[in-house]
C-alpha cells in the first residue's frame, strides 16, 4: 500500500501506508491474477464489507473494508501496488 487518502473508506477501515495485503476479500496470493481482479471485486462489493488480512511490520491484522463512494476518486481511497 503506497497511499491511503484521508477520510477514505480505506483509512476508516484502519489501512495505513506500507501495509502488506495478504488477503483481500476472496483474493489471496494463491489465486491472485492481477490488479484488475481486485478492481472487479471492489466494483461488485460496493457497500458490502470485505475482510482483509494485512501485515504491518511484524503484526498480522484483520480489517473490514467497505468499498463506497466518498469525496475522492474510486471506492477505496488507497493505492494498491504489487510487491515482487
Amino acid at each position: 500500500m503506497d497511499l491511503v487518502s484521508s477520510g477514505s473508506p480505506a483509512e476508516k477501515s484502519g489501512l495505513k501506508f506500507g501495509d502488506l495485503i495478504i488477503r483481500f476479500g476472496t483474493i489471496t496470493d494463491s489465486n491472485f491474477n492481477g490488479l484488475p481482479a481486485i478492481g472487479s471485486l471492489v466494483q461488485h462489493s460496493k457497500g458490502k464489507p470485505l475482510q482483509l488480512v494485512v501485515k504491518r511490520d511484524s503484526t498480522v491484522m484483520h480489517l473490514t473494508l467497505t468499498p463506497n463512494t466518498w469525496s475522492g476518486r474510486g471506492l477505496l481511497g488507497c493505492n494498491i501496488v504489487i510487491i515482487k
